[in-house]
């Protein structure tokens, strides 16, 4: 529950001891990945930027000018997940900023992140966080 309220920006309260990391493991970061292949670099840019609207696989694919097939395997080699996956972090993450407003309904949210209703909100949320949204915002309140 702690680390809910810290993730939603609330301050450390009283008895909270915060423990600098012991140390750094190295690993390949995204950016790093990203340098390493333009196609890839252009299929994340469109995700952060379209990710709202109708984006899918195959339109990806083609913003990043590869076919549908490197594409999958350029984001399974790199980044550990498919493309499909990634539309649906960024969704979610998008709508988790939009969840601190207590004024937007999940249809709205729903909309705006590019996931068309309550319904399909709640289901990738909970494949993301293993919660529903209403849940998170509760939490982040």
């Amino acid at each position: 529950e702690m680390l809910y309220r810290r993730l939603c920006g609330e301050a450390c309260g009283p008895g909270c001891l915060l423990v600098p990391p012991g140390g750094i493991a190295e690993r390949e970061s995204t950016a790093t990945a990203l340098a390493r292949s333009p196609e890839l670099m252009a299929a994340v840019r469109v995700i952060r930027e379209q990710s709202a609207g109708r984006l899918d696989v195959a339109a990806l694919a083609g913003a990043a000018c590869v076919s549908r097939r490197r594409l999958e395997e350029l984001f399974r080699t790199r980044l550990r997940r498919s493309p499909a996956e990634a539309i649906r972090r960024q969704r979610v993450e998008h709508a988790k900023d939009l969840l601190r407003d207590p004024q937007l309904g999940l249809k709205a949210i729903a909309m705006e992140c590019g996931l068309g209703n309550s319904r399909n909100l709640t289901r990738a949320f909970k494949a993301e966080t293993g919660v529903s949204p209403s849940a998170w915002r509760h939490r982040c309140s």
